[in-house]
Order: C-alpha cells, then structure tokens, then sequence
C-alpha cells in the first residue's frame, strides 16, 4: 500500500519524530489514497503581534466529506469549482519566526481518500499543551458532494450555501449555518447554534447555549439545555428548552413546545399545538388546530383558536378566544388554580357551558350570553361560589371553565 503525504512543505527544522507520527496518522485511514494536488508552499508572515503561516490545496474529490479539526475553527461554503480546495490558517504570538513555526509545525493538516470519503484532518502532535496555537480551515465544497461531516473539537463552524446534507459537532464552540439544502444536524455541547435558511429536515442541539433559526422549510427540532429557542419559520416544529424562553413566529402544522421554566410566545400555528412550562407564560397568536398548553406559574393568553383547547395553569390568569365554526369546535377546557378566566366567543358557535369559581372575587361570574345562567352559594360566612351553565345556539361541544380563585367572564368575540 503506497502511502502519501498530503500536508503542506514545512521550510526546516521537521523532525524525524514529527514525520514518523503524520505517516502513522495516515496510515490510521485505513488505505487511503492522497491523489489530489499537493499544498502550495506555506507562507510565513506577521500580523500584528501574532505570526501566521497559510497555505492551500486540493483534496480528492468525493461523494462524502469529512473535516476534523483537533484545533480551531472549519469555514465551509459551495463553490462553482468540480474540486474542494481548503486553505489552512495557523496563527500564534512568539517573539522570532523560528520560535513560531515550531509551534505550526506540530499541527499537521492532510488530506486523503478513503473508500468514498475525502477527508482533511488537522491533528496537533505536540501533546496536551496547545501553547496557544489558533487555527482554521476554510474549504468550498463543490455541487457533487452529496454528505458533509465537519467535527471541531473546541472550535466554531461556520456553513454557508452547500447542497448536501450536514452532520457538524463541536465539544465547546459556536456554529452558524445559512442556505443548505440538504437535511440538517448540529450538535455543540456548550456553544449557541445559529441558522438562517434550511431548506431540508433540521436537528439542532445545543447543551448550554441558544439555539436560533430563522427559516426551515422541513422538520425543525430545536433542543437546547440551558438557553433559549428561537425559530421564524419551519414546517413542522418541536422547540426545547430546560431552562429558557421559547419563540417562533410560524408552523405550518403541528407544533409541540416544552420549556422547564421560561416563557413560551408562539405565532401562527397551521396544526395542533402542544406548549407546556414549568413556570413561564404561555402566548398564542391563532391556531388551526387544536390547543395543549399547561403552565405551572403563569398567565395563558390564546388567540384565534378554531378548535378546542386545553389549558391548565398552576397560578395565573386565562385568557382564550374560539374564532373556529360550528363544524371545527370540539370540548374544551379551561382551569387556573388560582387567577380570572376570561373567555371570548363567536356568536355562531354551538356550545355548552359548565363554569365554576369555588372563592369569588370581584363580580364572580359576568356573561354577554342570556343563555349562560349565574347562580352563586355561600358567602354569609365565608367564600361564596358562582356557577355557570348555558346551552348557546341549541348547545354542541362541552366548554367547562373553573378556577379556584378568581372570577370568570364570558364576552362576544369582537
């Protein structure tokens, strides 16, 4: 098996040690084939306080490719090209060149070709201690290329305007993506992730930061431990948080939205809608579909709802409009532990109303509706209860509002 050396010419000083350990890493791909153009020379220089080497090259061209990073950042974006080019960036402060380019040359960037894989790996060869050495690797990736996989260690990624479908990871750094095609997944354990437009499938997962997306046309998934989750747009969305604020502005169908303390401010909605939080308040602009949403400390405020709803809030006031038509509304509830209910609804909807506030303040229970009949009971000598109940335009589905502390209203949709 003939075995190619694919990083770039290193001026001196290259070690017997250093080579034997680069061989070893290529011969760690398993047959692989280095057929691409050899790196240009590298180039020293120095920018500001800090000395840069560069250099670039070719790498086989494949239907997969793989980048690995043990050091810094990947910069990746199509290109018009039939090749994948890359240029290499090693940066470092030390006070004479000599002293730099022994720090560059203990990270080694190669390429090769495996089974149907292109891969460029950047390993770092001088052990635990990095000595401060920064470094990226920007590559265009052509239209063939079908699969990317980037892995950055503790660097950022960055992804912009490919075709094929994208697997990024990153133990510690940023990633930012915009205009891919193909189906997405990008994992970083402590970094935020941002993206612009995903026009397939979307997995985003972060373990600390906020996850945001502007427009994903597929399955959006957004997960993330300890930030927020943000999206414009996607055609089926689930949004996560253990401990954030969850927003997005529109799904076409359905949405679910679990947060374990934040608040939760949902836009239009073409589907069903699952929003559930800890401790935060719950906010919809109108939905197609029907509605769960279950807060355990906040106030509900739903809009334009044209089926039935499920709302339950630990402390916290309800507010909830049906807009939907006789044929679309279906049973429904409202309950707060402690906090009023105000209910909106349209003059041709068929319901039946069951309401009850066991401690009532205020006026208790107040109707636009002739047909919503108030009775009450108690309140010489202690907390007097009200209650509801009312067939509007012959009765339908079952509405049942109930507080426990508070009172409840009943208005014509305006």
């Amino acid at each position: 098996m003939e075995v190619t050396e694919c990083y770039q010419p290193q001026p001196g000083g290259r070690t017997r040690g250093a080579r034997l350990r680069t061989l070893l890493a290529l011969l760690a791909l398993a047959s692989a084939s280095c057929y691409g153009q050899s790196p240009q020379p590298a180039k020293i220089y120095q920018q500001g306080p800090q000395w840069v080497e560069e250099f670039s090259g070719f790498a086989p061209l494949s239907h997969m490719l793989k980048v690995m990073m043990s050091v810094g950042a990947i910069h990746l974006e199509g290109g018009g090209t039939d090749q994948i080019s890359y240029t290499v960036k090693k940066r470092c402060v030390r006070g004479t060149q000599e002293a730099a380019r022994k720090i560059f040359d203990q990270f080694r960037v190669f390429s090769a070709r495996k089974a149907d894989s292109t891969i460029i790996e950047g390993d770092w060869l001088g052990g635990k201690d990095l000595n401060d050495l920064m470094a990226d690797v920007f590559v265009q990736v052509p239209r063939s290329v079908d699969a990317v996989a980037l892995n950055a260690h503790e660097g950022g990624i960055t992804v912009r305007a490919i075709r094929a479908r994208l697997d990024a990871e990153t133990t510690a750094g940023n990633i930012d993506l915009d205009q891919i095609s193909g189906a997405v997944k990008a994992h970083t354990s402590g970094g935020f992730i941002t993206a612009g437009t995903l026009t397939g499938d979307a997995q985003l997962r972060s373990g600390a930061g906020n996850v945001q997306a502007q427009r994903i046309t597929g399955k959006a998934t957004l997960w993330t431990a300890g930030g927020l989750a943000s999206l414009g747009s996607a055609h089926w969305c689930s949004l996560e948080t253990l401990a954030g604020n969850i927003t997005i502005q529109h799904c076409d169908g359905d949405l679910h939205a679990v947060s374990g303390g934040g608040s939760i401010d949902i836009g239009d909605v073409g589907g069903d809608v699952f929003a559930q939080t800890g401790g935060g308040r719950i906010r919809l602009t109108s939905s197609m579909g029907r509605v769960t949403a279950a807060t355990g400390g906040g106030a509900v405020e739903l809009h334009k709802l044209w089926r039935g709803a499920q709302v339950d809030s630990g402390v916290g006031a309800i507010s909830v409009e049906f807009a939907g038509s006789p044929k679309t509304f279906s049973d429904s509830s409202l309950r707060t532990a402690s906090g009023d209910v105000i209910v909106y609804m349209a003059d041709s909807l068929p319901i039946t109303v069951h309401a009850a506030s066991d401690m009532t303040r205020g006026a208790g229970i107040m109707s636009d509706f002739p047909e919503i009949r108030i009775t009450s009971e108690g309140g010489n000598f202690g907390p007097k209860s009200m209650f509801a109940e009312g067939a509007l335009n012959g009765g339908g589905p079952v509405l049942k509002v109930r507080t426990t502390i508070g009172q409840i209203e009943f208005h014509r949709t305006k």
